[in-house]
Formats: structure tokens, sequence, C-alpha cells
């Protein structure tokens, strides 16, 4: 009878270290986890923290529209004229969209075209808040950054290939 032989891609000799270092690294990655869920700034843990998956931001920004007509700035919600169906939310509100200049002033005579009431001018405004982890409240405002004002009716805006809108 023939003697089995213990064919192995790792050598004997070298099993408790591999051992090991999967288990180091396996608490390594829980530790990165938690902290990056708990705290901020973990420099020493750096490596296992992707940020896509387990760094919370510590503010929240939205995009926040007016209307001005009949002499005064009304306040709308941009997804009354433009909903959306995705849950990761409005293109509008994405920084690639909203730090575009051209994009936005596009935005904003789409809005005066979808608008139900004949409007003068048009104004967004990226609103920054402070997020306190575990609450869903609001704190004030941080920060605002005009990201747009428009006229409407506005004849020179070009979309691409020169096609106006």
């Amino acid at each position: 009878m023939a003697q089995e032989r213990n064919v192995r891609t790792t050598p004997r000799w070298l099993q408790p270290l591999a051992v090991t270092a999967l288990a180091a690294l396996s608490i390594y990655e829980l530790a990165c986890f938690h902290y990056a869920l708990t705290t901020k700034g973990t420099p020493m843990l750096w490596w296992g923290t992707w940020q896509m998956f387990t760094t919370l931001d510590s503010d929240t920004e939205f995009v926040e529209g007016e209307r001005f007509y009949e002499g005064e700035w009304h306040t709308f919600d941009p997804q009354t004229l433009f909903p959306f169906e995705w849950e990761s939310g409005p293109r509008y509100a994405r920084g690639g969209f909203y730090d575009a200049r051209a994009r936005m002033q596009i935005f904003a005579e789409s809005t005066c075209r979808r608008s139900e009431r004949p409007i003068e001018k048009v104004r967004y405004t990226l609103v920054t808040f402070e997020r306190t982890f575990g609450t869903m409240a609001r704190p004030a405002k941080v920060e605002e950054k005009e990201l747009v004002e428009w006229t409407c009716g506005s004849t020179w805006l070009r979309l691409p290939n020169g096609r106006r809108l």
C-alpha cells in the first residue's frame, strides 16, 4: 500500500507563520473598521480605513434653490422640478456637477423654463451643515456658497457643440 503524500502549497515550516499573519491582518482590519466608524482621524490605522466604505463624513451638503418673483426671493425644493430615481441622490447635488459653472447655468435656465409661474431670476446655493453622529437633527448652517445666480431668458447661453438652449 502506497503511503499518501502531503501535497500542500505552503511548506510545513511556514504554515504557523502564515496563520499568525492572517490572524494579525484580520484583527487589524476589525480594529480599522471599528475606529473608522467611531472616531475621526486614526493615522495609525490609515491603511485599513478605506474612505469609500468606512469613513463617515463630518458634514453634509445640499443644493438649495431660490426663485425671484413678485419682487422677493422665494425658497423652493429643486427636487420638485427635477425628480430623481436613484437612491444616490440628484445629479445636481454632486460636486462634479455644481462645480462646473456652465452646467449650473444650464440648470438655472432649465429651472426658469420648468417653473409653474413666470420668474425673473434663479439662485442656487450650496449649504453645508456640520453632522452630529447618531442624530438626525440639523444644526445651524456652517457655510453657504453661491453656485449661480441667473437671470431668466438670457440668450447668450450655449450648450456643447454651439447649440442654444
